[in-house]
């Protein structure tokens, strides 16, 4: 066997070597917990180990027993193990293992060079070796298992070097691991029998666990609550006694105490039915250090445990770089438009569908123009549908915090050195929407793209949609409301809300759902039902009515409006659902803000009634629930929780005002707080901040160690990677997968909404 160093790496410490200025000692880590790494496959998680996840090759004479061409899973063999029943007089036999779908596995993550592939392996008949191969593009280093381990009959932990993989194959890009292969090695007739039933990726084999006290990495205002977690899993402190625990509260240059001994408290819930709530599988306490209010950068030190946070400040613009950043996303997002310097900043990429000026349509003869506009998140397609959040809250920004974002500021292409670069970030946008509205008012639904996708030149246009047809009228008339006082862009404004007066005549000669259907006769993904359809128009009324005055508008509203629970706009206890599962909500919104005479003050009264009593059922969540999501149900950390966050936060916010009770202000702080650092898993979940950033996942960002910065992704999802994490809202960054690390739109706009509340103008500092 060869003979390898053990390489002791503790993440906490290396992180903060990587700090810049550090000269102040730490107390080394004391802990019984251990970094628990990526589990490529875990026996005690797996229920399913099909086509999906694994594929069985055989040729010239060698025999696998299969199941249906994949892995059989022995449950008996340790915690439920993978069975390797093989013969091999001649020939080859090999397993392909994938992860998510063949997805990427980030090696970076754990430990790059120095981290380790686990096999939790028993050799239960013959001694026969196997060859381990990581594959990522043409690399495909491979290495015997038997140069690390002696084959046993008892169960033992191979470890091997990632770095060995890396020698046999230098030029491996260990961001992008996408399969797992292991094979068959030397002749054997006789029946060999190998169970494996964990095979995991680890920073090193006793790498501690250095990350139980959670922060918001952006930082904290200095005007309201500062509170940190720290959480780690039962028996994760030893024989510490949790009561012995204090935190002290440190300057991160200098390493001078600031606070000493703070009480920690436990995050022990009073609502019965714990067990819905309990989904991170840590002892939770949180410690308030609101009495420091000096501007600077800190750490939360636990002395008895030699835990510290991640770096963070406390000042009033901690959020404006990355509100840039997350502003700028809608630039990097562009389809058809070569991303160059200056404007890109060091993140340069090709175009994509630069022929989009001709696509055809799936459904008739001729081309259009449908250049520009978004990709809607990591993959390719373009749609009217998923324009409603983004420039709805792209137009309340420019609205209420365009003075935040000056001239020039967020370094795009058409800013003019006058004007907010919101105008034209958002114009952009609604330039796109326009070309693919039709002079009768209708409006072309989808561009889509083949499963090539961005090897593509051009999309395809689909049919029209009444949805869209009400999306160009609420979004335009809103638009005409905020370009049409700045003379420059009044002309503008007036062919907007010619247009949405337009699409609202064509929707009154259309009062049905109409629903374009694909080339093959199906719906698109992403159509719209009757009750949503039938929302989204009373979203168009409010906004036209807001825009114009005419009762017309304001008569149709009245008379077709429903209550908050309608339009599949209710959930769980009652509760109106949130901003970012339905767009009859912004509508909503703005009717409530209106100033127009005709506004039906009942209906407003019963809206805000609802709304503050989703938001105090959020607050209660926050008050009693580990971890501090401002949720609504615990079943909303799913797919995009950080949208529902987000979205939350709007909410919130808009509460705050109706009521002027801080604890809502202070409430939708805490989303943000969960969103930047301070959640089960310490990322921080917007590309590029944080000393912990996330990457994210997409189509044409494939470089993960050379992503742009701003991408807020989807987040934590408790209903994703349920094979190989155990606790649901651990469930984050194994993969690298749509379900927890897309980012979309809409999500990115409402955060863009969130942290233009709470900071000062781009440009400024603390």
């Amino acid at each position: 066997m060869r003979d390898h160093m053990i390489v002791a790496m503790m993440v906490l410490l290396s992180g903060l070597l990587a700090l810049a200025g550090v000269a102040w000692d730490r107390i080394e880590p004391v802990t019984s917990q251990k970094v628990s790494g990526l589990h490529y496959f875990n026996g005690s998680k797996a229920k399913y180990w099909g086509n999906a996840n694994s594929s069985v090759y055989t040729g010239q004479g060698a025999f696998f027993e299969a199941c249906e061409n994949s892995l059989p899973i022995e449950s008996s063999e340790g915690n439920g193990a993978l069975r390797f029943r093989t013969k091999l007089p001649s020939g080859y036999w090999s397993v392909i293992l994938r992860i998510a779908h063949g997805h990427p596995v980030n090696f970076v993550r754990y430990g790059g060079r120095q981290a380790y592939l686990s096999l939790h392996i028993r050799w239960a008949k013959g001694t026969e070796d196997l060859e381990i191969r990581l594959i990522s593009g043409e690399a495909k280093p491979g290495l015997k298992v038997k140069d690390y381990v002696s084959p046993s009959p008892q169960w033992q932990t191979v470890n091997i070097p990632v770095a060995d993989f890396v020698s046999e194959a230098p030029s491996i890009d260990l961001t992008r691991i996408t399969v797992l292969q292991i094979l068959g090695v030397g002749n054997y007739p006789d029946e060999s029998l190998v169970y494996i039933d964990r095979i995991s990726v680890t920073p090193s084999l006793d790498a501690l666990y250095v990350e139980m006290v959670k922060v918001n990495q952006l930082g904290y205002l200095p005007d309201s609550p500062r509170i940190f977690i720290l959480g780690y899993e039962p028996g994760g402190i030893g024989g510490i006694e949790p009561s012995s625990l204090t935190f002290n509260v440190r300057k991160d240059d200098t390493g001078e105490t600031v606070l000493t001994d703070g009480v920690l408290t436990r995050d022990d819930p009073p609502i019965t039915n714990w067990d819905t709530w309990d989904k991170s599988g840590d002892i939770v306490y949180h410690g308030d250090f609101s009495q420091i209010t000096d501007l600077g950068e800190y750490v939360i030190e636990i002395p008895q445990l030699g835990q510290y946070s991640y770096p963070f400040g406390i000042g009033n613009h901690v959020y404006t770089d990355a509100l840039r950043d997350l502003l700028r996303f809608f630039y990097y997002a562009r389809s058809g438009e070569e991303m160059v310097e200056p404007y890109s900043e060091g993140y340069t990429r090709q175009a994509f569908f630069v022929e989009d000026r001709v696509a055809p349509y799936n459904f008739r003869e001729g081309t259009r123009d449908v250049r520009g506009g978004w990709f809607d998140a990591g993959d390719p397609h373009k749609d009217i549908h998923a324009q409603v959040q983004p420039m709805w809250f792209l137009l309340e920004i420019l609205e209420n915090f365009r003075h935040k974002i000056g001239p020039g500021s967020l370094n795009i292409p058409e800013s003019d050195g006058v004007h907010s670069d919101l105008y034209f970030l958002t114009r952009y946008g609604l330039d796109w929407m326009m070309r693919m509205c039709n002079p009768d008012g209708s409006v072309h639904f989808f561009v889509g793209y083949s499963p090539d996708g961005f090897k593509q030149a051009r999309g395809s246009v689909s049919g029209v949609s009444s949805y869209s047809a009400s999306t160009v009228a609420a979004i335009f008339a809103k638009a005409y409301r905020i370009y049409k006082p700045v003379p420059e862009f009044s002309d503008y404004a007036d062919s907007l809300l010619m247009q949405a007066e337009k699409c609202w005549n064509w929707l009154q000669q259309h009062p049905e759902n109409v629903d374009p259907k694909r080339s093959d006769g199906k719906s698109y993904g992403y159509a719209k039902d009757e009750e949503q359809d039938q929302a989204q128009r009373l979203v168009a009324a409010i906004e036209l009515y807001e825009t114009t005055g005419n009762e017309l508008y304001n008569d149709y509203f009245k008379k077709n409006y429903r209550s908050p629970f309608a339009f599949k706009n209710s959930d769980w206890a009652g509760i109106i659902a949130q901003i970012r599962n339905n767009a009859v909500n912004l509508g909503y919104m703005d009717y409530i803000a209106s100033k127009r005479p005709g506004i039906d003050s009942a209906i407003r009264d019963e809206l805000k009634a609802e709304y503050i009593k989703q938001s105090d059922r959020i607050l209660d969540h926050i008050e009693n629930v580990p971890y501090k999501p401002g949720i609504v149900a615990s079943n909303h950390i799913y797919w995009g929780s950080n949208g529902v966050l987000a979205g939350n936060v709007y909410t919130l916010l808009r509460v705050y005002e109706w009521t002027g009770k801080a604890k809502y202000r202070d409430a939708a702080l805490e989303n943000i707080h969960w969103i930047c650092g301070r959640n089960p898993v310490s990322y921080c979940m917007i590309s590029g901040h944080g000393d912990k950033p996330t990457d994210f996942y997409s189509f044409y960002w494939t470089d993960l160690s050379h992503q742009p910065p701003g991408y807020m992704t989807g987040g934590i999802n408790e209903f994703a990677l349920a094979d190989y994490i155990e606790y649901p809202w651990k469930r984050y960054a194994a993969v690298h997968v749509a379900p927890t690390q897309e980012p979309w739109l809409g999500w990115n706009a409402q955060m863009c909404y969130a942290l233009g509340y709470f900071t000062g103008a781009i440009g400024s500092t603390r």
